[in-house]
């Protein structure tokens, strides 16, 4: 079940609101989920990525087990890695490469 205020709002936390089109990509890390936003900042939350994954929009596709990656700001795909606007290149698993 998805959660929306407005369009490009989302309710992320129990008290975390957040706009969709300045997160670049989620990272997470046991029960946290890091956000990292466009602006080079990033935050935490207490909730495992994949709950965060269906309180968001399908602007977002999951990539491998640690990062969901919004396709707004992917500027390309190769076999292995996506690379990102702030030149970041993150790794695309196995089983996910056909999903971009």
């Amino acid at each position: 079940m998805k959660n929306f205020l407005s369009p490009t709002r989302s309710v992320i936390g129990r008290k975390a609101y957040f706009s969709t089109s300045d997160i670049l990509f989620l990272e997470g890390d046991i029960n946290y989920t890091f956000i990292h936003f466009i602006t080079g900042k990033k935050t935490v939350i207490a909730q495992t990525l994949g709950t965060v994954h269906t309180k968001i929009d399908d602007s977002f596709v999951r990539i491998n087990r640690k990062y969901i990656v919004n396709r707004n700001f992917i500027t390309s795909v190769s076999r292995d890695f996506v690379e990102l606007t702030n030149k970041q290149i993150l790794p695309i698993s196995r089983r996910r490469r056909g999903i971009i």
